[in-house]
């Protein structure tokens, strides 16, 4: 959502639920702004990490915050930034790549389990490439 207003966050918050109803939370700033979601998962997974007790939870929440237009942004000569803005790019080609194909026509491979993978072969709904034969993936 954050790419699709045009924001980058300097921000993140992650809050816990457990069981029991009790929750609690932590958010951690950060100088370099992000919008690509493997940025951001990685500062949540680690404050997740840092303040999860072991005990069960009902929910996990992150938020994004100190939110900046996207095009306000300069040109950075820091490497970490370049690769950021790269990132960036890069989910923006799947976010329109999503819009014009449907949201299961591109997804990370992390996602898919060996069930998932069953599933698809199954059910036939096996992805349509230019030049590939469907006998390719059965």
């Amino acid at each position: 959502r954050l790419r699709k207003s045009n924001f980058v966050s300097y921000g993140v918050s992650v809050s816990l639920r457990r069981s029991d109803l009790y929750t609690y939370g932590h958010q951690k700033q950060c100088e370099i702004p992000m919008s690509d979601s493997s940025s951001i998962f990685s500062v949540a997974f680690s404050l997740f990490k840092e303040i999860w007790d072991k005990r069960p939870l009902r929910s996990i929440g992150v938020k994004a915050f100190s939110l900046s237009e996207d095009d306000a942004l300069q040109c950075s000569l820091y490497p970490e930034e370049e690769i950021g803005q790269r990132k960036s790019e890069l989910e923006n080609t799947v976010d329109i790549l999503r819009s014009k194909y449907g949201d299961s026509s591109i997804m990370r491979a992390v996602l898919l389990t060996d069930s998932d993978a069953v599933e698809l072969k199954k059910s036939k709904n096996l992805p349509s490439l230019p030049g590939a034969d469907r006998s390719d993936f059965e």
